[in-house]
């Protein structure tokens, strides 16, 4: 499974003193050379409202030309309604078991309701 979070991630360079900085993929071009054919899309906002597929192409009309927003493996967590970066780092299990329910559903009870990320459905 090829999933696509972050545009720039595994482009960390190294500036003063040992500091880590991050330099984000400025170019649509790019970032799709490197994520048009992933199988999922993880995205994190904080979101006012409903996020959708509509919304996603909305913000970027080129966002519906990659593979994950096209077959509908969009995986998503809102930040207003869950609290990803208060709570997350201390129930991996939590997380774990989110991303479980996503890419194997089979494996979790039926009624499973994900805390963090989920499939976007709309």
């Amino acid at each position: 499974i090829r999933m696509y979070g972050y545009p720039w991630e595994n482009r960390m360079r190294y500036g003063k003193r040992g500091s880590e900085r991050c330099h984000p993929i400025r170019s649509q071009r790019k970032m799709y050379s490197l994520a048009a054919n992933a199988d999922y899309w993880r995205i994190l906002n904080s979101y006012p409202g409903e996020f959708c597929y509509e919304a996603l192409k909305a913000s970027e009309p080129r966002n519906e030309l990659f593979k994950a927003f096209k077959e509908k493996k969009v995986i998503y967590c809102n930040m207003k309604e869950a609290p990803y970066y208060e709570i997350s780092p201390v129930q991996p299990d939590v997380l774990l078991k989110d991303f479980v329910a996503i890419f194997h559903p089979e494996l979790v009870e039926p009624d499973y309701k994900s805390t963090y990320y989920r499939l976007l459905n709309k």
